[in-house]
């Protein structure tokens, strides 16, 4: 921790740090408060609820830790989709076959978003590459668990993890929208899970929110962090200290502002923290 407040204080090429999704049992997460405080940087820690499956030593095991409904679903979807279509499901092993998969990911995952006017995340370029870049880095360590459903030739859904030890960590996903009344993306899921517990992988995360989804596949809901920070009397502390003067004050403003006021004050945040944050340190 005194080697990284070291670089961060002699980089001059930064002004805020965000470091997101910090699990709550992180050994670092209380050295890294202690350290801000003792060198009175301005900082800001927030919340975030996330889901994760503990997954036992088999697959039995786990279709009796879910729901009697979910364990008949998973097989009557499952068994319904094959006698339908020649379904078959791989992961990813082959750098060659990599921009490919991430192609189809990007389409299935913007299509989505598309039908409700949306432009998606993978709509940014520099997302897009950020991608290629950690995929191929993944699959180098035999991290990566990036996986493809495909109906005869057509792939109709695909997700994209990565393992690290015994945990899987679920990033990005996207099915056929021409598909969904199959529960594609579902059946996906359920073959990944099957794969990994026989892998002997012990905990499957979403990374970040909860939902009757998540749960339904026996989620149980804990507590990620993430920490935003700056060095003292700089600009990315004046932001800092504007975003918690925002936060504080938006209950009040939407009990007593219009819509058209509030998308305004939205607009002018975002424009601020563009002028404000061009360099951001971000995990």
């Amino acid at each position: 921790m005194a080697a990284l407040f070291d670089w961060l204080s002699s980089e001059s090429t930064w002004d805020v740090c965000e470091l997101n999704t910090m699990p709550a049992t992180s050994a670092a997460l209380p050295l890294l408060v202690s350290s801000l405080r003792k060198n009175r940087w301005c900082f800001s820690i927030t919340e975030i609820p996330c889901s994760r499956i503990a997954l036992p030593s088999s697959w039995d095991a786990y279709l009796n830790q879910i729901s009697k409904k979910e364990k008949k679903k998973i097989n009557y979807l499952t068994k319904r989709l094959e006698n339908l279509y020649a379904v078959s499901i791989d992961k990813c092993v082959r750098e060659s076959d990599l921009p490919t998969r991430l192609e189809n990911l990007f389409e299935l995952h913007q299509g989505r978003w598309k039908t409700r006017g949306a432009s998606g995340t993978f709509a940014s370029e520099a997302r897009r590459e950020f991608y290629y870049d950690i995929g191929a880095a993944f699959l180098k360590r035999d991290w990566l668990e990036f996986w493809e459903l495909r109906l005869g030739e057509k792939v109709a859904a695909t997700q994209f993890c990565f393992r690290y030890r015994d945990t899987a960590y679920a990033l990005q996903e996207g099915f056929d929208l021409q598909f969904s009344s199959e529960s594609v993306g579902y059946v996906l899921r359920a073959s990944v899970l099957k794969t990994l517990i026989s892998d002997g992988v012990s905990g499957y995360d979403f990374l970040g929110g909860k939902d009757a989804s998540k749960e339904r596949w026996g989620a149980q809901v804990g507590n990620y962090f993430n920490i935003h920070f700056a060095r003292p009397l700089s600009r990315g502390s004046l932001y800092l200290n504007l975003v918690r003067s925002i936060r504080s004050s938006k209950g009040w403003l939407k009990s007593r502002l219009p819509p058209s006021i509030l998308n305004l004050i939205r607009k002018c945040h975002r424009a601020l923290r563009a002028a404000l944050l061009p360099r951001t340190v971000e995990n």
